[in-house]
């Protein structure tokens, strides 16, 4: 097989085509542009949202208490699940569903 013709190689100044942000410009009809100042603007927010993050203590967003009883509570909403163990286990979809639920009731 040659390394030649088309279908995403490397252009020639070695610089990758055909990347993952090109493909969704593209199939969604965005500019590549517009696709830039999209990623710009994210990471400025991110950087802001960083910023204006007071991380201390008390300020985490769930409790796991194991003993005396078991809990687990998101405080972004106030669910609470005695089942600790599944949420340890990785499923914590049920605080995920209350997290939307609440984000878009607000």
């Amino acid at each position: 097989m040659s390394s030649s013709g088309s279908g995403g190689g490397s252009a020639p100044g070695g610089s990758p085509t055909g990347t993952g942000a090109d493909l969704i410009a593209t199939s969604e009809g965005f500019s590549r542009e517009d696709v830039d100042k999209f990623a710009a603007r994210s990471q400025q927010r991110a950087a802001e949202a960083w910023e204006k993050a007071e991380i201390e203590w008390g300020s985490q967003i769930r409790s796991y208490v194991l003993h005396p009883y078991k809990l687990v509570k998101d405080h972004r909403t106030g669910e609470e699940t005695a089942n600790v163990g599944r949420v340890l286990d990785g499923d914590i979809d049920d605080l995920i569903y209350a997290f939307l639920k609440n984000r878009t009731a607000a």
